[in-house]
């Protein structure tokens, strides 16, 4: 069933709890899929844009033996993301990052060839696996890394990424000139790695070396001189949370593959589900739909 334009639920009229400080990072929307947002007429709202935000795929097209059953299930996944995505009314799509597990341009290639059938208009953020290689592949299939897109007055910001080696140490980092950026314009954010502390919920993320999982939070100083900030969305983690502080909404989106978490602890369940969002009114609206 489509999910019209004109329609789309209230997220706060059905949350279960809504966290407005660091620590708390519970799901505060509703899981829902595409007959139960049709069913709730009385619920929907116009809304200026619309979109949805696509955790990590991790599509690869070099499986080895015993990862048949871990890797490939990404690349089917995202096959059925984009079929859903086309029955969906919406604006755009985002894909949060690591779209190619090894980085290579063989898999790059075949994210290509899946994409190719989605028929809105996507853009790709760029994480820590896709620039396993280089950065420059990342480009050459998706575009720049960093980049402001305008739609319907809203302002669009993309975040980069980028490796930093110091001695036999590697460190991620974000990339942004935020001196480009409209500071008073309605803002939305997407970046890879989450900006916010890491849910205290999600037992995977509780690793020695969080340095990974946490490259991106120096980046709330920046955005903390928006004057309208109003979403940010991210991935990386593998884990669903949904939080508002200070009246801005903070996001992460688990991924659709399910593969073993940097190799800390057991293999992380993969996700059936995509963020599905409205902006009305400079305000943000957020849900968990099903996509199988």
């Amino acid at each position: 069933m489509k999910i019209t334009r004109r329609k789309f639920i209230f997220a706060c009229g059905g949350a279960a709890l809504l966290s407005t400080g660091m620590g708390g990072s519970e799901y505060i929307g509703k899981i829902l899929n595409l007959n139960q947002l049709a069913e709730k007429d009385k619920e929907f709202i116009f809304s200026d844009i619309r979109f949805i935000v696509v955790g990590d795929p991790h599509v690869s097209a070099n499986i080895k033996g015993n990862e048949v059953n871990i890797t490939d299930k990404g690349n089917k996944r995202l096959e059925q993301v984009v079929n859903f995505v086309n029955k969906s009314d919406v604006d755009f799509v985002v894909f949060i990052g690591d779209m190619a597990n090894d980085g290579s341009r063989k898999s790059n290639e075949l994210v290509k060839s899946i994409l190719k059938n989605l028929d809105k208009k996507y853009y790709v953020v760029a994480g820590n696996h896709d620039i396993i290689v280089s950065n420059n592949i990342f480009e050459k299939y998706y575009g720049p890394m960093e980049r402001i897109e305008y739609i319907k007055g809203y302002q669009l910001l993309f975040i980069g990424i980028y490796k930093e080696t110091n001695e036999d140490r590697t460190v991620l980092k974000w990339s942004f000139d935020f001196n480009k950026a409209d500071k008073d314009a309605p803002t939305l954010v997407f970046i890879h790695g989450p900006v916010t502390d890491l849910p205290i919920e999600c037992l995977h993320c509780q690793i020695k070396n969080k340095e990974i999982l946490e490259y991106a939070k120096g980046i709330r100083t920046e955005l903390e001189r928006f004057n309208n900030l109003i979403g940010v969305y991210s991935g990386h983690i593998h884990y669903d949370s949904d939080q508002i502080i200070n009246g801005t909404r903070y996001v992460t989106v688990n991924g659709l593959n399910n593969f073993r978490f940097a190799n800390y602890l057991k293999v992380v369940n993969f996700s059936d589900k995509v963020g599905y969002s409205a902006i009305k009114d400079g305000k943000s609206y957020f849900e968990l739909v099903t996509y199988m």
